[in-house]
């Protein structure tokens, strides 16, 4: 008979269906400049507009600014992009007290350089804990998959820049425990993905990735899943689901973690 197991998936009507982990979404300047684009406001009224910024959520706003210019120049240009989204927000209707930073984190060191500077990195971070979710379950027939098949984990959130998964990720990490018990010679690799990282493909700072990975491996090993059925990986950006990442949608759907069949 075959085994039918329930790996829960979140479905957010509003984005389409696509599982969003909101912990942190970025938005984008122009060389050199503070000036809020028409381009970034519709995207900050759009995520108002769909519940993903609304009153009341704590936010903490990173500005940064790329590898142009000096630190005289790049400190408090980083610190005035984050006060432009700070008073942007206000003015949609948060109050201040819910924005409990607001700060200038300079320039983003990169190994490779060009004149024009690098535009992903003239930024601010909007940080928030995190969406409360409710998982819709999926049935997934674990006889059906196939080896060297993926599987992407949509309910898997983490604090913005970091490995640590948040409290609304435990039913899917819990679905993905019930699998490997109920599939006792299943064998798989974790795979972290992140998005527009570095200048180049593959470039992790910092292996965020492979930490993010390992995590969910952790995870499963301290629930009695034997290592011997287990690997992981990061993979940085070398596998998105969108290549030209340019909105903060395509960056979200590219954040991810996998399961990868090595066999059954």
């Amino acid at each position: 008979m075959k085994r039918i197991i329930l790996l829960c998936f979140t479905v957010l009507a509003a984005m389409g269906g696509f599982a969003q982990p909101y912990d942190t979404l970025e938005v984008h300047f122009g060389k050199n400049t503070s000036v809020l684009s028409k381009t970034t406001s519709d995207f900050i009224d759009r995520m108002i507009l769909k519940g993903v910024l609304a009153p009341p959520k704590k936010l903490m706003l990173l500005g940064y600014a790329d590898y142009l210019g000096n630190k005289v120049h790049n400190d408090p240009l980083s610190e005035a992009r984050a006060k432009t989204i700070k008073d942007y927000l206000v003015k949609s209707g948060f109050n201040p007290k819910d924005i409990t930073a607001c700060i200038g984190k300079g320039k983003i060191n990169r190994t490779e350089v060009d004149s024009d500077g690098f535009a992903a990195d003239r930024k601010v971070q909007i940080i928030f804990d995190h969406i409360p979710v409710k998982p819709t379950p999926t049935v997934i027939d674990v006889d059906k998959l196939k080896v060297n098949e993926t599987l992407r984990l949509n309910n898997i959130f983490f604090v913005g820049g970091t490995s640590t998964i948040l409290p609304d990720s435990q039913p899917e990490l819990d679905n993905l425990l019930h699998v490997m018990q109920a599939s006792k010679t299943l064998i798989i690799k974790i795979e972290g993905h992140i998005c527009c990282m570095g200048p180049k493909e593959g470039l992790d700072d910092n292996n965020l990735s492979g930490r993010r990975a390992k995590a969910v491996y952790d995870f499963l090993i301290s629930n009695g899943i034997s290592a011997r059925r287990l690997y992981y990986e990061g993979v940085g950006n070398m596998n998105p689901v969108v290549r030209a990442d340019s909105t903060e949608e395509d960056h979200i759907k590219n954040r991810r973690v996998e399961i990868r069949v090595i066999s059954k």
